[in-house]
């Protein structure tokens, strides 16, 4: 085919064909950028809903962790509180040996005196807890051995006070053993 235009128009329709080439190229170039710029947005947003999914599982876990560390030191606390309302009871409830001591010496008749003194204190479940004592000793006299039981009755706090039958026999220069229950009040 043979060109008959002149090369003037030829120039044109040269330069109007590298116009339109140059707008389908920029078109392009813009198409393609706008979807780049349309998929960079994309990403941006997932990425940041998924940044913020997993600071969310990871506050939520932080919590649970939190939460269970405090119901760990709860529990430490109560049973830390449980040993010292224990102790505290054992300490409201121990006995005072020697001013148990000094009233048993307090209520002794003149002409007895005590050979020995054994206690062993008892803590049951439905009961105040209590002192089981058992005492020996020498009486001068059968009179005597009755004041000490007299005086034994007495004391609000000594209860069943036993003396075995033995005791009672002899009237003088009398060995003797008692036992009684003392309960704190």
């Amino acid at each position: 085919m043979i060109n008959l235009l002149p090369s003037k128009e030829k120039r044109e329709l040269n330069l109007e064909r590298k116009k339109r080439l140059t707008i389908i190229f920029c078109f392009m170039g813009l198409l393609f950028f706008l979807t780049l710029g349309v998929i960079f947005i994309s990403v941006n947003t997932y990425i940041s809903k998924r940044v913020q999914y997993y600071n969310n599982v990871l506050q939520t876990k932080e919590s649970i962790t939190e939460q269970q560390e405090i119901r760990g030191m709860q529990e430490k606390i109560k049973e830390a509180n449980l040993s010292l309302k224990k102790l505290k009871t054992f300490y409201n409830q121990r006995l005072n040996y020697s001013k148990l001591l000094e009233r048993i010496a307090g209520i002794l008749p003149e002409n007895i005196c005590l050979d020995d003194f054994s206690s062993v204190f008892t803590e049951p479940e439905k009961e105040k807890p209590y002192l089981r004592v058992s005492l020996s000793g020498f009486a001068l006299t059968r009179e005597d051995l009755f004041n000490l039981k007299r005086n034994l009755e007495k004391e609000e706090n000594f209860q069943e006070i036993h003396f075995p039958p033995g005791n009672w026999m002899e009237a003088r220069d009398i060995n003797f053993s008692v036992n009684l229950k003392i309960i704190e009040k």
